[in-house]
């Protein structure tokens, strides 16, 4: 109760299932220490819509319980934009579908463009409280340790109008419904950091906390690609091995013919003697250039003196000084003539001597056969040059021979490692798949009527999209072939999927297009098509993977859980079928809190009391749900804990208030927030949404043989 009152005991008693829990209660062990007064979920305490208002002249703050609060008020008195500021505080449009992302975003355009919203909200366990502060510029930020930085609490915010478009299916579109369905598993999985200890799958690969599933896919991506890469390359290498053997044996039959055994040795001769005399040139030039250097050296210093410079005149005791030196200088320069002299002289002599040597006959011998080869060569149809490029040719050829053998080697290795990294890659998918089918049995085995199914890889709408707009293929063109490649692939016998997607990819990688069309049966056109995209996008085409279609079944009314004709898949349900269904997920699904809008929409009054409320009354205990509502059973019957009633006052949104005078004579003003049990409430919950009094009693009493039939039971 909000205060001890004798009518909040009456109320208490009336209702005890819901505000009483005997110390025997088997439920109390679902609460810490046995305390259900023991607030641990994460919670909003307090709301307040700022700055400039597009609706509203003024602010409106508001206040919640950790419960189950109920917002009521007629038309235009700021329910939707309650909803709207919770949205964009702890929650985003990302996942919406897009009629409906679109009119949130005009909406939060329109009414906050220069609004500043604020919340205060508790964290799970700690109970720590942080401020959260949000403006369209900025967007929503928590003040934690003095600094401000990115809002990562959350809060799932649903409306009817949600439920039912992810719910309504398409028929253009068959797993649109999954795809909505899925994208709301997502947002209540967490990090992958956390799937382990969340949801009970293996630990995702080291990573660190901030990662998401999709930058740890787009890494796995990342590292496939490059491994997949350096693999067909080194393949391909591979592939020309048999060939460059076999020119090696042409080339060594060519070099052959140009080397006998005697033609080598003439050659060898040749080439010494060669050798040989370009060595002595390039030695006797090096001599001529030092000789060059004396000479260069003595003329510099030639003619020149301190004591016969031109300058100033020298004075009595530095002109002997200065003689000195130049005496030096005079010697140095005739020495130098004398030995530049000398070197020349034996230098000729020297030229002169080899001229006459046996070596320069030899040598001279060796040019001679040298053009007689040629000409032999000539005579034969043969040009020398050939040779040199022959004699070229096979020693790279065998260079790249030697390291193709050798990167041979590396081949095994280095597929094994691609195929770890497509494993990687596989299993990061696989644990996703795992955290959500265990996230979706919770929500199964919590509500008893809801039931799942998962088939991976086999969204492929959104695949052939992507296809599509990576390969560049307009939205008009290669439709039934792009459709026929789909079907194919994903939608063939499971056993060969790992078998067709690697046929998949070696086509992209290696644009073979017959076996492929062989294989498949598609178009040589089309696939022909595909070999022109660029080798990074076939890559990442290669590394695609469709989504799984996730499908949810609803168990009958009256039906038996044990009984498979008795659940219905929610597509094929009636409008307030499918969103009830929803909205059972959603109550099951995660621990955040909660806000519905209006999720009475397209649901009679009697499965509101049935599922609606009951599932309102289970979910307080351990979580927050922030309600807005027309029908009176949600407040009522759910037992809020409480209620808040707004109203547009003269163009500013506000909280209902009643002045009310104390025994004192003091005026105070009493606003309508509370339970039940509070006589403001209870009066406004009767005129906004029973009509008010007259018009309950007027319906009790036409009801009033069923009515006396009840309470006789």
């Amino acid at each position: 109760m909000a205060e001890p009152t004798i009518e909040a005991l009456r109320q208490a008693f009336l209702d005890h299932e819901s505000r009483i829990l005997c110390d025997w209660s088997p439920k109390l062990a679902s609460f810490q220490d046995r305390n259900p007064n023991n607030v641990r979920h994460a919670w909003i305490s307090s709301l307040t819509l700022g700055g400039t208002l597009g609706n509203s002249a003024e602010s409106l703050a508001l206040e919640f319980h950790s419960g189950l609060n109920v917002i009521v008020g007629g038309r235009g008195s700021g329910k939707s934009s309650v909803v709207a500021a919770l949205r964009q505080l702890y929650s985003n449009t990302n996942g919406l579908p897009h009629r409906l992302k679109d009119d949130a975003e005009d909406f939060s355009q329109t009414v906050f463009k220069d609004a500043t919203l604020e919340a205060q909200h508790r964290l799970q366990e700690s109970q720590t409280e942080q401020n959260a502060r949000w403006t369209l510029g900025t967007g929503s930020q928590t003040t934690i340790d003095g600094q401000r930085v990115p809002t990562s609490f959350t809060a799932t915010v649903v409306s009817q109008k949600e439920l039912f478009e992810r719910a309504a299916g398409d028929k253009s579109d068959p797993e649109l419904t999954s795809r909505s369905l899925l994208s709301m598993v997502d947002s209540g999985l967490g990090q992958p950091y956390s799937w382990s200890q969340a949801w009970g799958v293996p630990a995702v690969p080291a990573t660190t906390v901030s990662q998401s599933f999709e930058e740890l896919v787009e890494d796995a991506r990342a590292h496939w690609t490059s491994q997949r890469r350096g693999l067909h390359r080194l393949t391909a290498d591979l592939h020309q091995l048999p060939a460059l053997l076999a020119q090696v044996a042409v080339l060594e039959e060519q070099v052959a013919a140009f080397s006998a055994p005697e033609v080598k040795a003439r050659l060898a001769n040749i080439e010494l003697r060669g050798s040989e005399k370009a060595k002595l040139e390039e030695e006797r030039k090096s001599i001529e250039g030092g000789i060059a250097q004396i000479n260069s050296v003595m003329r510099r210093f030639a003619g020149r003196g301190l004591a016969t410079d031109a300058m100033p005149a020298l004075s009595e005791e530095f002109t002997p000084v200065a003689t000195g030196l130049d005496e030096i200088s005079s010697d140095m320069v005739g020495y130098l003539m004398r030995i530049e002299g000398e070197l020349r002289a034996r230098l000729e002599k020297f030229d002169v001597t080899t001229a006459q040597s046996p070596w320069q006959a030899l040598v001279n011998g060796a040019e001679l056969d040298l053009e007689m080869y040629k000409h032999e060569l000539e005579t034969k149809g043969l040009s020398p040059s050939e040779f040199s490029r022959l004699q070229d040719e096979l020693t790279r050829t065998r260079e790249t021979v030697a390291t193709l053998q050798a990167s041979g080697e590396k081949l095994v290795e280095e597929s094994s490692r691609c195929a770890q990294s497509w494993e990687a890659l596989l299993n990061l998918y696989d644990l996703r798949r795992g955290a959500r089918m265990a996230l979706l049995d919770n929500v199964a085995s919590r509500s008893g009527r809801l039931q799942f199914t998962n088939a991976p890889a086999q969204d492929t709408n959104p695949w052939i999209a992507f296809l599509r707009t990576t390969a560049g293929i307009r939205e008009n063109g290669y439709v039934p072939d792009v459709q026929e490649l789909a079907q194919w692939l994903w939608k063939g016998p499971e056993a060969g999927l790992g078998d067709r997607l690697a046929a998949w990819q070696s086509f992209l990688t290696t644009k073979e297009v017959k076996p492929f069309a062989e294989l498949t049966g598609l178009k040589p056109v089309f696939l022909s098509r595909l070999t022109t995209v660029d080798e990074s996008a076939r890559y990442r085409i290669a590394a695609e993977l469709p989504e799984d279609v996730t499908t949810m079944a609803f168990l009958r009314e009256g039906g038996k859980a044990e009984r498979p004709e008795d659940w219905q898949p929610v597509v094929q349900g009636s409008p307030g079928q499918r969103t009830a269904a929803m909205l059972a997920f959603v109550l099951h699904h995660g621990k955040e809190p909660l806000v519905l809008d209006q999720p009475e929409d397209d649901l009679d009054s009697e499965w509101i009391f049935k599922l609606v409320v009951k599932e309102l009354r289970q979910s307080r205990w351990h979580r927050q749900l922030i309600v807005v509502s027309h029908n009176a059973n949600i407040p009522v019957l759910g037992d809020a804990e409480q209620v808040i009633a707004l109203e547009n006052r003269g163009g500013t949104l506000a909280i209902r208030c009643t002045q009310e005078r104390l025994a004192d004579g003091t005026l105070v003003s009493i606003p309508h927030v509370g339970p039940v049990e509070s006589p403001h409430v209870r009066r406004d919950i009767q005129a906004i949404m029973e009509g008010g009094v007259a018009a309950f009693v007027l319906r009790e009493q036409k009801y009033n043989n069923e009515t006396r039939a009840h309470r006789a039971t």
